[in-house]
């Protein structure tokens, strides 16, 4: 009977003594896995904020190309109506030019 409880005490310091080494390489597992984790998702946001200017820049430069079109677009169509308004008015295209002169002695009087 003493060695059957002899054995049962050695059997139980074996398992509580082996728990905190299993313990410690879990925890070291884990701290390495979550280390690792850590640097992907770093490099996840560094690479993010770097598109997110990429893609502010280029709006910015889109948004100014934009208003210049506009400017263009609106010179040209302002063009294009006053034709279609001359037209519209019965003007008739000129042929001659002839000025009028006027003396340098001439003064108008009321």
């Amino acid at each position: 009977m003493r060695s059957r409880k002899l054995r049962q005490n050695f059997l139980i310091t074996r398992v509580f003594s082996s728990k905190p080494k299993i313990c410690l390489i879990s925890l070291c597992i884990l701290a390495t896995l979550l280390l690792i984790s850590y640097v992907f998702q770093v490099n996840e946001i560094t690479k993010a904020g770097y598109l997110i200017k990429t893609y502010e820049k280029q709006i910015k430069e889109l948004s100014e190309k934009n208003k210049a079109l506009e400017i263009d677009y609106s010179q040209i169509s302002a063009l294009e109506n006053i034709e279609t308004l001359v037209q519209n008015s019965n003007f008739e295209k000129v042929n001659n030019v002839r000025y009028i002169r006027v003396l340098e002695t001439t003064v108008a009087a009321k």
